[in-house]
């Protein structure tokens, strides 16, 4: 009995030897700054092993206010102003086609909130404007990555999607109150269809 088990015991020991096993790759971790317009802008942060990464991003979307008093054109007062934020969150596969620039591929899935007010008054008349929609998208993810001395990770990416939008848009006046709701699937690219990403990587 002890014969086997030593036995055993050398057996193991040399395939160990013979046949080392892979060490874990080493997880990597990625925080940035995403841009997909003049006034659409975000946080995204992404983590994995080797060249698939789990991706979550925060974007805040269309950040207004504006006030105008006394127009010249109309002597109109008026006042708007809009903000949205969105979440999204999935993953992508990095396949690399020269050094330090990769082809990059992926599914998002994600949730927008968009709300604006507009308000103007006249001598005579006063009218608000309040539109609020969310939408719900599932969001495919294209682009390319290129990396700087390891650390620095510049990347541009696009996203056709499949989205269902639903809001309101309310209008007050003098002369009557009207609410309208909006229900609609959409196709194609969003008005956040495009991305700039500046990340700093850390880990491997």
């Amino acid at each position: 009995m002890k014969k086997t088990i030593l036995l055993i015991s050398v057996i193991l020991l040399s395939g160990n030897m013979l046949f080392p096993q892979e060490a874990t790759p080493i997880r990597k971790h990625e925080i940035g700054l995403t841009f997909s317009s003049l006034n659409s802008f975000g946080l995204v942060y992404k983590t994995g092993r080797k060249s698939t990464l789990f991706r979550l991003g925060m974007l805040a979307l269309n950040l207004n206010n504006i006030n105008e008093y006394g127009r010249k054109q109309d002597s109109l007062d008026r006042k708007s102003s809009g903000y949205g934020i969105g979440l999204k969150a999935g993953f992508e596969k990095r396949i690399m086609m020269v050094k330090n620039l990769d082809f990059v591929i992926g599914l998002d899935a994600g949730c927008n909130y968009n709300h604006s007010k507009s308000k103007e008054e006249g001598r005579y008349y006063t009218t608000t404007n309040t539109i609020w929609s969310v939408t719900s998208a599932l969001y495919c993810v294209i682009g390319a990555a290129y990396t700087v001395k390891e650390r620095l990770v510049i990347s541009a990416e696009i996203y056709p999607a499949i989205s269902y939008i639903y809001g309101k848009t309310k209008s007050e006046s003098y002369q009557q109150d009207v609410e309208v709701t909006t229900s609609r699937i959409a196709f194609g690219f969003t008005n956040t269809a495009a991305s700039l990403t500046l990340a700093y990587r850390f880990g491997k």
